[in-house]
C-alpha cells in the first residue's frame, strides 16, 4: 500500500513540477502531458482507450486550473507517440519507452510500462 502512496506522490510531484515549468514559459521543454498520461494509464493494467485518456487528462487539467489548448488531443497523442517505441520516429533512450499498445498498434488502446514510468517520474520530478 505504501508503494502506491509513494507512486501517487511521485506522480503528483511530477505534475506540479511540469505545471510550474509551464507557468515559466518552459512548456515545450517540460511538457506536462507525460505525467498526466502516466497518472491516467497507471491504474489500467490492460490499457485504456485513448478517448477515455483524453477525457481524464482534460478533467485533471481543468481541476488544476490549466487551460485546454485548441489542439489538445493532438498534443496528448504526440506525447504518447514520443514516448512509445512502437511508434514511428521514436528516438529516445530505452528508459523513455514509457507507453505501449497492449493489444495492437492502431487499436486505440494505450498502456504504460509501470516500472519505466516510475523510474522516469523519479528522475524527472525534480527541477
Amino acid at each position: 500500500m505504501s508503494d502506491t502512496l509513494d507512486l501517487d506522490a511521485l506522480i503528483e510531484e511530477a505534475i506540479q513540477t511540469a505545471i510550474e515549468a509551464s507557468k515559466q514559459n518552459r512548456l515545450k521543454r517540460d511538457n506536462p502531458y507525460v505525467p498526466f498520461l502516466i497518472k491516467v494509464l497507471l491504474p489500467h493494467k490492460q490499457g485504456l482507450h485513448r478517448s477515455y485518456v483524453f477525457k481524464q487528462i482534460e478533467a485533471e487539467r481543468k481541476a488544476k486550473g490549466l487551460s485546454i489548448p485548441p489542439k489538445f488531443e493532438q498534443a496528448v497523442q504526440r506525447r504518447f507517440e514520443d514516448y512509445c517505441s512502437q511508434c514511428r520516429g521514436f528516438n529516445r533512450p530505452s528508459s523513455d519507452d514509457l507507453f505501449y499498445f497492449p493489444t495492437r498498434k492502431g487499436s486505440g488502446v494505450w498502456a504504460v510500462h509501470i516500472d519505466r514510468a516510475t523510474s522516469w517520474l523519479t528522475a524527472n520530478s525534480k527541477p
